[in-house]
């Protein structure tokens, strides 16, 4: 498990990101945040705010429902990362990584951004997959047998 990191702060352009696809990328970390796994795991919320402080939201299992912020006194490093496919750049997908340093509770510096071209990574629908594979009878059987594979996870 993970949990998610929204940052209100200016970020640098990460190194190894089109400068091109700066405004998009931006936009959909504001939108998705990053993930982590350098703090609890418990799928809950982080905010590095816009004073440069860090706080939690708690979520209840099952839930979107966010408890009310609490700060954190972070004191160290905060790993976050990200997949990001640019619309400008549809043959690229990015695996893009930020290292915040963080002193007594509040953002000090960013140590790190960079990203990585992953080269052409395909999305694929599974509902659509499974669709193409109904309509082939020879494969019907598959189809279920990965129908109920899914159900069971």
């Amino acid at each position: 498990m993970f949990d998610t990191v929204f940052v209100q702060t200016s970020l640098p352009l990460a190194s190894g990101l089109p400068a091109s696809a700066a405004p998009e990328f931006y936009q959909d970390v504001t939108a998705n945040g990053f993930q982590t796994k350098d703090m609890e795991c418990l799928l809950d919320v982080y905010t590095i705010n816009l004073d440069g402080t860090l706080s939690r939201h708690l979520r209840d299992w099952g839930s979107d429902e966010r408890h009310p912020a609490e700060l954190v006194d972070f004191h160290g490093r905060l790993k976050c990362y990200t997949m990001f496919t640019s619309k400008l750049h549809p043959d690229l997908s990015f695996y893009v990584d930020y290292t915040f340093k963080f002193t007594d509770g509040v953002l000090s510096k960013v140590e790190d951004a960079k990203a990585v071209a992953l080269g052409n990574v395909t999305k694929i629908s599974l509902k659509n997959e499974m669709a193409a594979l109904d309509s082939d009878p020879a494969d019907a059987l598959e189809t279920k047998k990965l129908t109920e594979f899914m159900e069971d996870i």
